[in-house]
């Protein structure tokens, strides 16, 4: 996390030409840590899968073929974007077929031993010294009260969804806070006006050729996503 963070921070220096740099530091950001205790989706689908094609006698699963053939049989198979999941669950089925040789059974289970959240809490000072951020929170992807926190960086958390023993931070800066709060108010701000101080002048170019205002709007909002967040695999945009 705390390269991802470096990453942003450099990333915010660069700027575009002719436009004023809003300057990131560390006393500018809070840290937002979503965690997932429970396997969920095409995960929680591979899991079972091994499970049942496992050997406990001889603690070996069935080959590779009969297991991918239950994969597409299954739930996710039947998903009409199954090529796309299918590159993302040969990795974890891989990976938990190894995990299961060298702990046992209990690298299927849904949930981890023990409770992340309450893992993460214990360490959070450790883990805001590592970051250098006065402000981290620890937060249940569950709990809908926190994605809230997120503001309109919470539909990320879609895209990088967060799993156990593997969470999602997204770096929040009190500029995107203060620009999320204005819309949940519904207050009519000039968009184009905002743009000029902190846009490239051919990122305004495609805000003033957009004359529908909830079209402009949608359009703001992802680009100004894409300048102010930071979360695992997604390249910075600048």
């Amino acid at each position: 996390m705390r390269k991802l963070l470096q990453k942003q921070i450099l990333g915010s220096k660069k700027g575009n030409k002719g436009t004023p740099v809003t300057t990131l530091t560390e006393d500018k950001l809070k840290g937002l840590v979503y965690v997932n205790e429970e396997f969920e989706g095409w995960k929680a689908e591979c899991l079972k899968i091994l499970q049942s094609k496992f050997d406990s006698k001889t603690c070996t699963f069935a080959p590779d073929r009969e297991i991918s053939e239950a994969l597409q049989k299954s739930t996710v198979g039947q998903a009409a974007n199954f090529k796309q999941t299918q590159k993302l669950c040969m990795p974890f089925l891989r990976f938990k077929k190894d995990e299961a040789i060298a702990i046992g059974p209990q690298a299927w289970d849904l949930r981890l031993p023990f409770g992340e959240i309450d893992v993460l809490q214990e360490n959070l000072d450790l883990i805001r010294r590592q970051l250098g951020l006065e402000e981290v929170e620890i937060l249940s992807v569950a709990d809908h009260d926190a994605l809230a926190k997120a503001g309109l960086l919470a539909s990320l958390l879609k895209q990088n969804p967060p799993s156990p023993g593997n969470p999602t931070a997204i770096f929040v800066t009190k500029i995107g806070i203060n620009v999320e709060e204005n819309q949940q108010r519904r207050i009519k701000n000039n968009i184009l006006a905002f743009a000029k101080r902190y846009f490239s002048p051919e990122k305004v170019k495609i805000l003033s050729a957009i004359s529908d205002p909830d079209l402009q709007r949608q359009e703001f909002i992802k680009l100004w996503t894409l300048k102010v967040s930071k979360v695992p695999q997604i390249t910075k945009v600048t």
